[in-house]
């Protein structure tokens, strides 16, 4: 099999992949993460979960204006409807200071789902404030 083919993961495997990357961002490893995160954009048929978990490596760095140009080139260019997509492109731009921007992308995002999460998720973005917060690693 050449690099470039996708690889066939299971679900499980898939999201096991994903937290793991996950995990290593909230503990500081963005760079380790992102090697996870290129191999599920660029290897399987799931490349919106390696976007949206490299956009958020660049929201724990401080990157906010570069993770909503990543979602916005990586995932709504392609899918619009992503409201996955849209609510961490909200997130990214309401770090960034442009609230404006992050609630209208947080509203068309609740808009298109029923799903609780989501709608908790949009909510709690008003409270999120732009200052210079970092997680605790």
């Amino acid at each position: 099999m050449s690099d470039s083919a996708p690889t066939s993961l299971s679900s499980a495997q898939l999201r096991l992949l994903a937290e793991i990357a996950f995990t290593g961002v909230f503990y500081g490893l963005s760079s380790a993460s992102k090697d996870i995160f290129d191999y599920i954009e660029h290897r399987t048929p799931n490349n919106e979960v390696g976007v949206l978990g490299n956009a958020l490596a660049l929201i724990s760095d401080g990157k906010y204006v570069a993770a909503a140009r990543l979602i916005e080139q990586g995932v709504l260019l392609q899918n619009p409807d992503s409201v996955d997509g849209q609510l961490f492109a909200a997130l990214a731009l309401k770090l960034a200071g442009q609230s404006s921007a992050s609630e209208r992308l947080a509203t068309r995002a609740t808009s298109l789902s029923e799903d609780k999460a989501a709608m908790d998720f949009a909510k709690n973005l008003h409270s999120v404030s732009n200052g210079k917060h970092r997680p605790n690693y």
